[in-house]
Formats: C-alpha cells, sequence, structure tokens
C-alpha cells in the first residue's frame, strides 16, 4: 500500500467521521424547533421589542399564533383603546380606534423568521 493510499484512507475516515459528528449536533424535533403556539409567541414578541418598542408590543397581548402550512401567523391584540381626534375648538371630529398590531411569520420546522411587519 502506498502512501498515497494510506492518505487517502485518512482523509476518508475523517471526512466521514467528521459528517457523522455533525449530524448529531443539528438535532432537529419532530415538531421542529417552533412546536407550539407559546413558543411562537414568545419568538415573535423577542423580535418585535427592539423594532417595535416594549411598551408597544405589551400592549397588545394577549398574542394569537396560528400555525398553517408549517408557519406560525402570529399577531399582536388590537388596542380597544379609543383615541378623539380635536379640532382647536375643542370640539370632538370622530373617534376612532389606535394603531394597527405587530405581525411576524416564523417556521414552525426551522424557527426562521420570515417577515415582520405592523399593521396599521
Amino acid at each position: 500500500m502506498s502512501i498515497k493510499h494510506v492518505f487517502l484512507i485518512i482523509f476518508a475516515l475523517l471526512f466521514f467521521y467528521g459528517k457523522s459528528i455533525g449530524a448529531e449536533q443539528n438535532f432537529v424535533p419532530d415538531d421542529g424547533y417552533v412546536p407550539n403556539a407559546k413558543t411562537a409567541s414568545m419568538i415573535a414578541v423577542a423580535v418585535w421589542i427592539p423594532i417595535y418598542g416594549k411598551e408597544n408590543i405589551e400592549k397588545q397581548a394577549p398574542y394569537k399564533a396560528v400555525l398553517k402550512d408549517g408557519i406560525w401567523y402570529v399577531k399582536g391584540t388590537f388596542s380597544r383603546e379609543p383615541k378623539k381626534m380635536v379640532n382647536k375648538n375643542g370640539e370632538i371630529l370622530h373617534v376612532r380606534t389606535a394603531g394597527g398590531v405587530a405581525q411576524a411569520e416564523i417556521s414552525r420546522k426551522t424557527g426562521q423568521i420570515l417577515r415582520v411587519a405592523h399593521g396599521e
């Protein structure tokens, strides 16, 4: 057996051994990394807070998460606090409900954030 063959065998063994170690260290649960609505909501909140602010996001609790085709669709709850539109004379022009809600789409299998938005 030549030196070339020895190196080739050693390389092959290291290559396949390395592959098997990598596979063991990348465990993916059967239900994916985001198995339930509570986990999806926690991930969404962690992403929303730096973007939209803690106070704004906390006002949108409770959060709703729905799984469809392997994607978690997470939304805050619409604020029902009325806002009055008043003119310079103090007359109420109309009353409307404040703003929209934070939204996120998260892969159930990988936990990847696919989309983040805030409705108007």
